[in-house]
């Protein structure tokens, strides 16, 4: 349903639940799969994909962001993976710079099913 709930404070944040809402009936384009660690989000962050500011966008209004993260994290070369590497909260155990990148694609690939569709945030 819409309005999907609003974002929590980002200081006791343990993931990101993602919600991709079809603009027309409201389904979720996510197919149960809009969570993700937050130990990733500097990663998010650096290649140009800050989730926490996209809350209550439309996919038309984030997906060149979104394509360039991905075009960043596809194309890292060994000097920037590590310092990507260094954004990883955890040491790796709770998440990747690969599931980071996954992550992404699965948003754009459900923007893209509804270009129109609402992103919905809650940390």
């Amino acid at each position: 349903p819409w309005p999907p709930p609003t974002p929590h404070s980002m200081e006791t944040t343990m993931s990101y639940d993602v919600s991709i809402s079809c603009h027309t009936c409201g389904e979720d384009l996510m197919g149960g799969y809009g969570n993700m660690t937050s130990n990733v989000s500097g990663v998010w962050n650096k290649a140009g994909a800050p989730l926490k500011d996209w809350h209550g966008k439309t996919g038309v209004d984030v997906l060149p962001q979104l394509a360039a993260a991905i075009s960043t994290l596809t194309n890292l070369d060994p000097y920037e993976r590590k310092e990507y590497e260094e954004l990883v909260r955890g040491g790796g155990t709770w998440g990747t710079i690969e599931s980071a990148h996954e992550f992404l694609c699965r948003i754009r690939d459900a923007i893209c099913r509804d270009p129109y569709s609402r992103i919905g945030i809650c940390r």
